[in-house]
């Protein structure tokens, strides 16, 4: 191989190797897992740990594009401790969840799904007491997939 294929060849690889850190540095999913974890029955966010045997139930609700990994991600840690969620994210942006409950709705446009989801979504927020721990996910695309017009007056 001459000197300069060698030099373009090497080029590629650290391309690419830049490239994929990137790409894993920018994963939603990762970034809740790098950022939040459990341990020892304590629920630890980068701002504060929650020790949940102080919480009579756990809710998870969201909205967003990156909602759904975001949701895996907290799914992942707290499972079955999970008592209700609600999420809701663009459709085709869906992961499989097992205690939230995911809703596909429009974006930019909002639509039905998304004025429903934010309904369920809310329901839950009202549900819950201050023995409650409510953990809210919200990445772009928020505004769109959670309408929720004000009641007529």
């Amino acid at each position: 191989m001459t000197p300069c294929k060698a030099y373009l060849s090497r080029l590629r690889q650290d391309a690419t190797t830049i490239f994929n850190t990137g790409l894993k540095a920018a994963n939603t999913e990762t970034a809740v897992l790098e950022a939040c974890s459990l341990n020892g029955g304590h629920f630890q966010t980068p701002a504060r740990s929650f020790d949940l045997s102080a919480f009579s139930r756990i809710y998870v609700i969201g909205t967003g594009k990156a909602s759904a990994d975001m949701a895996h991600a907290v799914e992942s840690l707290l499972g079955h401790r999970i008592s209700a969620g609600a999420v809701t994210v663009k459709y085709g942006h869906i992961r499989p969840l097992e205690h939230i409950r995911l809703t596909e709705a429009g974006h930019p446009i909002p639509d039905q799904n998304g004025l429903e989801a934010a309904e369920r979504i809310l329901e839950i927020a009202d549900r819950a007491t201050d023995k409650d721990l409510v953990i809210c996910l919200i990445s772009g695309g928020g505004s769109a997939l959670m309408p929720l017009p004000r009641p007529q007056m």
